[in-house]
């Protein structure tokens, strides 16, 4: 018999899971999490501080407890996406949160690094105001296959709506190859509008790629 799923809010109570969730997505298909390469994190830290992280609930950007929803198999957590709509609630754009909280969390010594990663801007794609922003999508091992990407990017996108009925677009930043998750959103509408790539082998000391692309849902 097949598993019956639900979908709900994260919550605090979340928090050691979404930290744990995150790292992994942030990994995809690599050994290595881009915090490690580009702030000198140990793997064994990084759960912490991702945790410090969300323990702030500053919503509007990629670590707000608040943007999560989580999909549960006989009440235990095995999926999760996060989402918010780029300049709510407050107008700043997530890009300042983000570095806001890293900066805070992490320590001007670690954030002192990125002194040395200019060649992460080769890869940036900014995030559109008013777009509903989708970031990292985590699902069990033991539960892929069982469409709960799509089912999380649907609520997500429902929840959307509801926050903002005028709501026109929902756009997912990813490595190009990350092809698993990129074929959930071929499935769900979604197509290629941009992308941005480094010719810089440097690259590889900091990220798991060399190519990002952003893909985009009108609705």
């Amino acid at each position: 018999m097949g598993n019956t799923y639900e979908v709900r809010p994260a919550s605090t109570a979340d928090i050691p899971f979404l930290a744990d969730a995150i790292i992994a997505a942030d990994k995809g298909h690599s050994e290595r999490s881009s915090f490690v390469g580009i702030f000198g994190v140990s793997e064994a830290e990084l759960p912490g501080l991702i945790s410090d992280m969300l323990d702030e609930e500053i919503p509007g950007c990629e670590f707000s407890v608040d943007s999560f929803l989580i999909a549960t198999a006989a009440g235990v957590p095995v999926a999760t996406f996060g989402a918010w709509i780029e300049g709510q609630p407050e107008g700043q754009p997530s890009k300042v949160l983000k570095s806001n909280l890293i900066g805070y969390t992490f320590g001007p010594a670690r954030v002192g690094r990125l002194k040395e990663a200019s060649v992460l801007s080769d890869l940036f794609i900014d995030r559109e105001k008013g777009a509903l922003q989708l970031e990292y999508l985590y699902v069990a091992d033991d539960h892929r296959g069982k469409g709960l990407g799509g089912l999380l990017v649907d609520a997500l996108i429902r929840r959307g709506q509801q926050e903002e009925p005028g709501l026109a677009k929902v756009q997912v930043q990813l490595y190009a190859d990350n092809h698993p998750a990129r074929t959930v959103y071929l499935r769900r509408g979604f197509e290629v509008r941009t992308s941005a790539a480094s010719a810089d082998p440097a690259i590889f000391r900091f990220l798991p790629s060399a190519e990002k692309i952003m893909m985009e849902k009108h609705l």
